[in-house]
């Protein structure tokens, strides 16, 4: 027996920022093994400074990447905007099993998902939701 469960939840531009973050940030985001800064140098992103009554903090709301350049393979690189509907679009494609992919990544979406809560995401799941975002599908990893 199986059923249909539609639950509809709203991402809050603080759960995507958080999701950006975990992809991107520093030398340590979950992304940096196939993308790089567009230009290659500087975080290329848009952020929002937002007042939550105790300071002040950075909300990212888009982040520009390049795919990463395989040692002596040179050409144009295609210029990728990850923003809040690719996070949208991969958390979507990731909870409605509209791609492979391992069943404890679901899991930790889900549970961000219904608890509003982006700190459930880890590096890899990060990871999956940009990729299957932009792509469709994993295709680094």
């Amino acid at each position: 027996m199986s059923i249909n469960i539609n639950i509809k939840r709203t991402l809050d531009d603080e759960f995507v920022s958080d999701v950006l973050i975990t992809a991107f940030d520093g030398s340590v985001g979950a992304c940096w093994y196939w993308a790089e800064w567009s230009d290659g140098l500087t975080p290329a992103l848009v952020a929002n400074n937002v007042d939550t009554g105790h300071s002040q903090r950075k909300e990212w709301t888009c982040c520009f990447i390049t795919e990463r350049e395989e040692p002596g393979v040179y050409g144009s690189k295609t210029l990728y905007a990850v923003a809040g509907e690719t996070i949208e679009q991969g958390i979507q494609r990731i909870l409605n099993d509209d791609t492979l992919i391992t069943p404890y990544i679901r899991q930790y979406v889900l549970t961000a998902v219904l608890e509003g809560d982006a700190g459930e995401i880890d590096a890899e799941a990060a990871d999956c939701i940009v990729q299957i975002g932009l792509f469709n599908k994993i295709v680094f990893g």
